[in-house]
């Protein structure tokens, strides 16, 4: 007896994609709208804001390359920005581990699961799973950076999990936020590594990120979590190298 394969008709083809591309589209509103609400505020001047200016200046170096502009290009081209979903992907992941650290687990696992939502959806999911070559010497510089960004991660995870109720940076899960940056930008650095469709821009996304994040400390040294002056100025130093490293392969002959 001759078995039957089942092939996806058009429609139910379709209707997944147009799923896809409108979670998609909900959670780049829902992070990058949630996220330069309140760094628009605290750069604006508002009063309420200002004890959170890092925090705030911080999320957008985090969520908008890592998550906002990935879900943004996969909405327009999913086949053609693999690279960039998958930093959504490895971003959502260190989220849900600093949330774990820290105890914050039920808030962040939304953003785990929206990601994870799209992954499955996402009409390229295995070219997404799929990694390509990888590039030493980018992973290289993820790997130096890995060791300080880890323990100042943990740090602040702790810092979530230890501190009073009181603490207005606790209530509003900043600390875990920190951590998370930390680990996103690692996790997403090392994925960004591979090759596969829009690998150069991914890399850019990473560095950039990463230097925006380095921005923040430097412009608020005092604020809570803040790191040393000599540590940001490494944090944007390993940026810009890494950016230049990503480039200068990108431009190797074929």
């Amino acid at each position: 007896m001759n078995e039957r394969t089942t092939v996806p008709a058009r429609g139910q083809t379709r209707g997944k994609l147009t799923a896809f591309r409108v979670l998609a589209g909900i959670g780049a509103v829902f992070l990058g709208g949630y996220t330069l609400f309140f760094a628009i505020a605290t750069w604006a001047g508002a009063d309420d804001q200002q004890i959170h200016a890092l925090h705030n200046s911080a999320g957008v170096a985090v969520y908008l390359p890592l998550f906002v502009v990935p879900l943004i290009a996969a909405i327009r081209d999913p086949g053609g920005t693999v690279a960039l979903f998958r930093l959504a992907v490895s971003a959502s992941i260190a989220v849900v581990v600093a949330g774990a650290i820290g105890g914050t687990i039920i808030s962040v696992v939304v953003t785990f699961v929206i990601v994870l939502a799209l992954l499955w959806l996402h009409p390229a999911r295995a070219d997404v799973l799929r990694l390509g070559g990888l590039d030493v010497p980018l992973l290289a510089l993820v790997v130096v950076a890995a060791i300080p960004a880890v323990v100042y991660g943990l740090g602040q995870a702790d810092l979530q999990a230890t501190r009073p109720v009181g603490d207005p940076h606790v209530e509003f899960e900043h600390y875990a936020g920190m951590a998370g940056a930390a680990f996103a930008f690692v996790l997403a650095g090392a994925v960004a590594a591979f090759d596969g469709r829009g690998a150069r821009i991914a890399r850019w996304l990473v560095g950039l990120g990463g230097a925006a994040l380095a921005a923040s400390f430097l412009a608020y040294p005092d604020h809570a979590s803040a790191i040393d002056r000599e540590w940001a100025v490494a944090v944007l130093a390993i940026s810009v190298v890494y950016l230049a490293v990503a480039e200068i392969r990108a431009r190797r002959p074929a």
